[in-house]
Protein backbone atom coordinates (compact mmCIF):
# COMPACT_ATOMS: atom_id res chain seq x y z
CA UNK A 1 0.00 0.00 0.00
CA UNK A 2 2.61 2.35 0.79
CA UNK A 3 4.13 2.11 -2.51
CA UNK A 4 1.05 3.36 -4.52
CA UNK A 5 0.14 5.77 -1.35
CA UNK A 6 3.56 7.17 -2.42
CA UNK A 7 2.81 7.92 -5.67
CA UNK A 8 0.13 10.07 -5.31
CA UNK A 9 2.26 13.02 -5.79
CA UNK A 10 0.42 16.05 -5.23
CA UNK A 11 -1.49 14.22 -1.84
CA UNK A 12 -5.31 14.92 -3.27
CA UNK A 13 -6.28 11.36 -1.67
CA UNK A 14 -6.55 9.79 -5.50
CA UNK A 15 -4.22 8.24 -7.51
CA UNK A 16 -4.50 9.64 -11.66
CA UNK A 17 -3.64 7.10 -14.29
CA UNK A 18 -0.17 8.76 -14.33
CA UNK A 19 0.09 7.85 -10.56
CA UNK A 20 -0.84 4.30 -10.68
CA UNK A 21 1.41 3.50 -14.04
CA UNK A 22 3.96 5.06 -12.17
CA UNK A 23 3.39 2.40 -9.05
CA UNK A 24 3.57 -0.24 -11.71
CA UNK A 25 6.64 0.77 -13.14
CA UNK A 26 8.41 0.77 -9.58
CA UNK A 27 7.50 -2.80 -9.85
CA UNK A 28 9.10 -3.13 -12.55
CA UNK A 29 6.13 -4.34 -14.63
CA UNK A 30 6.94 -5.00 -18.22
CA UNK A 31 3.89 -3.92 -19.26
CA UNK A 32 2.91 -0.62 -17.12
CA UNK A 33 0.57 0.46 -19.62
CA UNK A 34 -1.61 -2.63 -19.56
CA UNK A 35 -1.22 -2.94 -15.87
CA UNK A 36 -2.90 0.64 -15.06
CA UNK A 37 -5.69 -0.44 -17.57
CA UNK A 38 -6.32 -3.61 -15.83
CA UNK A 39 -6.40 -1.56 -12.64
CA UNK A 40 -8.34 0.95 -13.36
CA UNK A 41 -11.12 -2.03 -14.84
CA UNK A 42 -10.68 -3.87 -11.31
CA UNK A 43 -10.67 -0.73 -9.02
CA UNK A 44 -12.00 2.79 -9.96
CA UNK A 45 -15.55 1.78 -8.69
CA UNK A 46 -17.46 4.87 -9.19
CA UNK A 47 -15.51 5.43 -12.63
CA UNK A 48 -14.62 8.88 -12.24
CA UNK A 49 -10.93 8.40 -13.35
CA UNK A 50 -8.95 7.88 -10.15
CA UNK A 51 -8.83 5.60 -7.65
CA UNK A 52 -9.58 6.72 -4.26
CA UNK A 53 -6.52 6.33 -1.42
CA UNK A 54 -9.04 5.68 1.05
CA UNK A 55 -12.02 3.28 -0.71
CA UNK A 56 -10.09 2.30 -3.49
CA UNK A 57 -6.53 1.56 -2.71
CA UNK A 58 -7.25 -2.06 -1.02
CA UNK A 59 -8.75 -3.39 -4.88
CA UNK A 60 -5.74 -1.84 -6.64
CA UNK A 61 -3.37 -3.51 -3.97
CA UNK A 62 -5.78 -7.28 -4.35
CA UNK A 63 -4.98 -7.00 -7.96
CA UNK A 64 -1.08 -5.76 -8.14
CA UNK A 65 -0.72 -8.88 -5.70
CA UNK A 66 -2.84 -11.32 -8.10
CA UNK A 67 0.28 -9.82 -10.84
CA UNK A 68 2.99 -10.57 -8.49
CA UNK A 69 2.04 -13.23 -5.99
CA UNK A 70 5.92 -14.32 -5.83
CA UNK A 71 6.45 -11.15 -4.97
CA UNK A 72 7.23 -10.84 -0.90
CA UNK A 73 8.18 -7.42 -0.98
CA UNK A 74 5.04 -6.43 -2.42
CA UNK A 75 2.85 -7.88 0.48
CA UNK A 76 4.89 -5.52 3.20
CA UNK A 77 3.89 -2.46 0.71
Amino acid sequence: MKLFKSCDVNKDGKLSWEEVKAGFRKLQSRFPLYRTHRAFQMADENHNGFINVDDELDKLVTYALECYPRNIKLRLI
